[in-house]
């Protein structure tokens, strides 16, 4: 066991003097798998693409509500820089109305600063089971509060208490940090959760079920949802599957895959 010890340290060791990465780059060996997984970064949304019906209306909302700044535009597609997430919603060549949850990362101690900026801007929801607009996740210490966009977009802001992300002053558009969540729908969780597992690197966080799993971490997740299940807060918001394209940052591969899952899912990597 002392032998073994010792090999790992003399890597690690290497690894830290600068000695396997650039004989790697330059051609010699391959990463360790041990290595490449020690050194897979988080999972960061840097880039999401949505479909929607109603270009100029996203524009308006997110641009003169929200007070985003708009980093591209033509006819049929608006782009958004919502903190370090590029935010692009593609108009949709079928009339299906599409719609989906995804979430955008806030400061941890800024959510009731974020509910009175957001009144005036947007209708706040309200989960009926609770009859209070926040929602208290106490498996992930984080409190939430969800509202519409004028897609049927089920948008929420979330303060995650686990991220040292608390900042000073009164809410603003740059609090608005990054989108944290994409919900992806599916016929099976399960078949999607393995999916993600193998192909893109992340599990499951805090546990999951049949129905509903959150695979990555409060920096960067995947809603994993059941075709019909509710979505929170909703009474009657039932998840359906909609072209998603989300790019994650990575310093590792660059390539892009598709989900046997859900075949209008695209995932792409790079920086």
């Amino acid at each position: 066991m002392k032998r073994k010890r010792d090999a790992i340290s003399r890597r690690e060791f290497l690894i830290r003097a600068g000695v396997i990465l650039p004989a790697m780059h330059a051609g010699l060996f391959s990463l360790p798998a041990w290595c490449a997984t020690e050194a897979r970064p988080e999972l960061a949304i840097r880039e999401l693409s949505l479909q929607t019906q109603d270009v100029r209306a996203q524009r308006a909302f997110y641009a003169d509500m929200l007070e985003l700044p708009i980093i591209g535009e033509d006819e049929s597609c608006v782009t958004i820089q919502a903190g370090a997430t590029r935010l692009r919603f593609a108009r949709s060549a079928a009339q299906n109305n599409p719609f989906y949850h995804f979430a955008f990362s806030i400061p941890e101690n800024k959510l009731d600063k974020a509910i009175e900026w957001t009144r005036g801007r947007a209708k706040i929801l309200t989960w009926h089971k609770t009859g209070r607009q926040i929602v208290h996740f106490k498996r992930w210490n984080a409190h939430a509060v969800y509202f519409f966009d004028p897609a049927g977009n089920i948008v929420e802001f979330i303060a995650h208490h686990t991220l040292d992300n608390a900042a000073d002053g009164s809410f603003s558009p740059t609090d608005i940090l990054h989108v944290n969540e994409i919900g992806l729908v599916a016929e099976s969780v399960p078949k999607l959760v393995d999916e993600l597992e193998a192909k893109v690197e992340v599990k499951p966080y805090q546990g999951w079920s049949p129905g509903f799993a959150a695979v990555g971490d409060p920096r960067g997740m995947f809603i994993c949802a059941k075709r019909g299940r509710i979505w929170l807060p909703t009474k009657d918001r039932g998840a359906r599957p909609f072209g998603v394209r989300v790019k994650l940052e990575s310093r590792l591969r660059s390539d892009a895959i598709k989900l046997k899952s859900i075949p209008d899912v695209r995932i792409e990597f790079g920086v």
